[in-house]
């Protein structure tokens, strides 16, 4: 039986502002390590409405960006989770989403965004292997 490593692997972790407590990036880093190249964490500042923290970065965001999150879209309370729910990479991709604000750091919100296309491209072709054609008469 082949030996397993068990070595931690090195990452890089994401950039971020100060104002992005050690603890929160430390698992916003963990979730994208853990999905890539799938996903990406994005904190924003709620108050700012910009990116204060990105780690996996599959939007081409930057730090600092304007966030164009609306309040009234989003009618979350702290500790909550919203979605999962659909949206649209900028490149036109789709992307599957959960938002979340730590009940601690109230100003932040926390969206966890998952790429699904490629997904979607291996459903295609999987049912295009199990389809049965209907006889023709």
């Amino acid at each position: 039986m082949a030996d397993i490593d068990l070595k931690p692997s090195v990452i890089a972790t994401g950039a971020k502002t100060s104002s992005v407590p050690d603890t929160v990036a430390g698992l916003c880093d963990a979730f994208a390590h853990l999905l890539s190249p799938f996903v990406e964490v994005v904190v924003h500042d709620w108050e700012k409405q910009e990116v204060c923290y990105l780690s996996g970065n599959i939007s081409d965001r930057n730090l600092g960006d304007h966030s164009f999150i609306d309040p009234i879209d989003m009618p979350l309370a702290p500790g909550q989770i919203f979605g999962p729910y659909s949206k649209t990479n900028p490149d036109g991709r789709p992307v599957k989403s959960v938002s979340y604000i730590p009940p601690d750091h109230q100003r932040m919100l926390i969206c966890i965004n998952f790429d699904v296309s490629k997904f979607q491209s291996i459903l295609s072709a999987l049912t295009l292997l199990i389809e049965v054609a209907a006889p023709e008469e």
